[in-house]
This record gives structure tokens, sequence and C-alpha cells, in this order.
């Protein structure tokens, strides 16, 4: 787009104000010429939403190679994906998942408690997204829940970041869970909660290798 724009001189009082109206004209009708051709806006929204799905199919290693080719071929190599239904609701889920992540972390720097310096209805829409949805969240995902769950004193917001933590069930995950486990009063009905949570996210996941299992079961006690 910033090519197909007139450019406007450097110096504004070089450009009386009918110049600055013309040049404004030439550049609306320009964006809007370029946004109703078929190779235009909608063709190039189209490519970057390709480019986008490539992590979504590829790890780092296959990510990299496809980085320096397009560096060895200045620019003109962009590995995009074959765009399908599937890759479509994956990529809108990954961007809903970092919406909300960036959102909870946000939440979860500021200094005060969130319930007051918050809108906590948007904090628990974000948590609830993570406890339904969150099963391919990142690790920071994980970190963000943790750390909600000191953020506040609303029992409803502090049990959406625990479903969520035993919904994303990644390593991360799993060591916040511990923390919150070993935070807690020995006796308490919370820390009897999440012990058992730990235990079904070791037994629920097969990826989790023995030397973690051992690890985590030690900590919380096995059954």
């Amino acid at each position: 787009i910033e090519r197909r724009v007139q450019n406007v001189s450097l110096n504004p009082l070089n450009n009386d104000n009918e110049t600055e109206i013309r040049l404004a004209q030439q550049q609306y009708a320009s964006l809007m010429d370029y946004a109703r051709r078929p190779e235009g806006l909608a063709a190039k929204i189209e490519r970057d939403r390709r480019a986008e799905m490539v992590a979504l199919e590829h790890g780092r290693p296959a990510r990299f190679f496809y980085n320096l080719a397009n560096v060895f071929s200045f620019g003109r190599y962009v590995h995009r994906e074959k765009a399908t239904p599937e890759l479509y609701a994956r990529l809108e889920k990954s961007r809903r998942l970092e919406y909300h992540t960036q959102f909870l972390k946000e939440v979860a720097k500021s200094s005060s408690q969130a319930d007051v310096a918050w809108d906590m209805e948007k904090v628990v829409a974000s948590l609830q997204f993570l406890a339904d949805d969150g099963n391919e969240a990142p690790g920071a995902a994980a970190k963000a829940a943790a750390a909600m769950f000191q953020k506040t004193s609303d029992d409803e917001a502090r049990r959406l970041c625990l479903e969520a933590l035993s919904r994303i069930n990644n390593r991360t995950a799993r060591r916040e869970l511990v923390k919150i486990y070993q935070r807690e009063q020995p006796q308490s009905e919370l820390r009897a909660q999440v012990a058992d949570r730990v235990r079904k996210a070791v037994a629920d996941d097969v990826r989790v290798k023995p030397a973690e299992a051992r690890s985590l079961l030690n900590q919380v006690g096995q059954r």
C-alpha cells in the first residue's frame, strides 16, 4: 500500500491547503483502487494469512530454514501454507489464544489486585477461553494463568485459573500447579484439590516422561 501512496512534501509549509486536500484525495483513491483489485488488498491479506499458518504446521527447525531461504533469496521466497478450512479455524483459535494470553499477562503485571484495577468480567472471559480451548496454549499462557491465581481473590477467577492450567497441561502448567500446591496450607482443601489436578495431569498426558512424572508425584504425594 505504501508504494501506491503519493508522496507529500516533507515540509508541510510547502503545501497549501488545496494541495493537501488534493493529495489526500489522490491517496484515498489509490488505496480504494488497490483494495478493489483482485490482486490487491484482499490477495495480500490472504498471502499474509497463509504465511501466518506456517507456525501452525511446522516446528522451529523447519521455520528456521524457511527464514533462511527468505534471506538468501533477498525476500523473494516466502513459504506459505495451502489454506484449508481446518487451518483457518486453527489460525483463528491461535489468534484468540494470543489475545487472551497477552491480556492476562498485562493484568498480572499490574501492581494492584486485579479485582480492584481491572474489569473482572473481561478477566474471567479470558480465563474461560483458556479453560475451554487452552489445550494447545504455550507456556506463556500457563504462566499468565498461574500469575492471575495470585492476583485475584475472586473465587470464580481462581477456579478458572486452575481449570486453565489443567487444560493447558504442558510442562510449564504442571510446574505452576505444583507451585500453587506448595504455597497452600498443608491441610487445606484447595491444596488437596490441586494435588489431584497434578496427578490427573500426569496420568492424562502420555508425553510426560517418567522422570518428570516421578518428580511431580513425589512433590504432591501419590495415591
